[in-house]
C-alpha cells in the first residue's frame, strides 16, 4: 500500500508495478495464462458495486487487482434497496481469497480504521505492507 500526500507519485509507481508484469510475464500454469494486475480506481469500484455487481465481484476473485485512490470513493452504495459498502466488501472478500492487491492512497491508519472498521484496518495490516511517501506533490 502506498500512502502519502496528492501529487508524489503512488499513482505512477502501481502503473510502473503493472507495466512490469507486462514486461516480465510471469506465468500463472493453474490458470494456462500469465499474471496481469488492472488498476481499478475506487470511485469505479463503488460504481460497479452499485450498477454492475457481477462485475464487482470478477474484481474480488481477481489473482491481482491494483485499487487507486482508496478513500474518495462513496462508504456505502444501494443496489437495488441493498445497502453495499464497496471498499469493504471488496477487502473482506480480497483476504479471504488471498488476492494480491496494490493500493494507493492519502488516507492515514487512522482515518483508514475509522473509514473501513477495525476489522478491515487489521486485514489490511496482514494484506499490504505500507510504504509512506512524504515528499511534497510534484505538481506545480
Amino acid at each position: 500500500m502506498l500512502c502519502g500526500l496528492c501529487g508524489n507519485g503512488k499513482t505512477t509507481v502501481m502503473r510502473a508495478f503493472q507495466n512490469l508484469l507486462n514486461v516480465v510475464r510471469i506465468p500463472d500454469s493453474y490458470h494456462r495464462n500469465v499474471y496481469g494486475m488492472p488498476i481499478v480506481n475506487a470511485v469505479h469500484i463503488a460504481h460497479l458495486c452499485r450498477n454492475s455487481y457481477t462485475e464487482f465481484l470478477r474484481l474480488c476473485n481477481m489473482e491481482m487487482l491494483g485499487i487507486d485512490d482508496m478513500g474518495i470513493e462513496p462508504v456505502e452504495v444501494q443496489e437495488f434497496g441493498n445497502m453495499h459498502r464497496p471498499l469493504t466488501d471488496l477487502l473482506a472478500r480480497r483476504y479471504e481469497n488471498r488476492g494480491f492487491s496494490f493500493i494507493t492512497t492519502n488516507l492515514v491508519p487512522q482515518q483508514i480504521r475509522k473509514l473501513y472498521g477495525d476489522r478491515i484496518a487489521d486485514r489490511l495490516n496482514e494484506m499490504v505492507d505500507k510504504i509512506v511517501f512524504d515528499n511534497p506533490s510534484f505538481r506545480k
